[in-house]
């Protein structure tokens, strides 16, 4: 797409497996068609979640050829819309997202505990080995040391 600018032309593949990366490529010349290095290329996706609009995914410098490379692993299946901007000029691609047959998240559920240290035994040593014909002790405590 050309600008006041310059141009910026932006490529990806077509079709990708949702969640499986994704190879954005964004290259930006000035008005005689020059690379230009250093311009900060935002990479944006269309999303249609309790509203419809655009959400940035990423911001890359160019280098010196005035290429930008961002890889994104979009979750969301169907058709998406990816836009590459640069102050006023802007590019667009449509890509294709397949359906996965793998998961794209893993639900975890329950209190994540500290991990457990060496036992500590708070009781008289008496109390591991009762002697024979004694009661042993009704209750001892047994904890384990965490670090912190």
């Amino acid at each position: 797409m050309e600008g006041k600018g310059g141009t910026l032309l932006l490529t990806a593949s077509e079709q990708v497996q949702a969640g499986q990366p994704l190879t954005l490529t964004a290259v930006l010349r000035d008005s005689k068609g020059k690379p230009l290095t250093n311009a900060p290329v935002k990479f944006l996706i269309k999303v249609d979640f309790f509203t419809s609009g655009l959400m940035e995914i990423g911001e890359i410098l160019t280098n010196d050829q005035g290429v930008a490379i961002l890889e994104h692993s979009p979750k969301q299946t169907s058709e998406v819309q990816i836009m590459a901007r640069y102050e006023a000029i802007e590019a667009s691609t449509t890509v294709s997202l397949a359906e996965t047959d793998e998961p794209f998240y893993q639900t975890e559920a329950g209190i994540r505990l500290p991990a457990l240290g060496k036992e500590i035994f708070i009781s008289p040593e008496s109390a591991l080995e009762p002697e024979e014909g004694s009661a042993p002790l009704s209750a001892y405590l047994s904890c384990r040391q965490t670090a912190m």
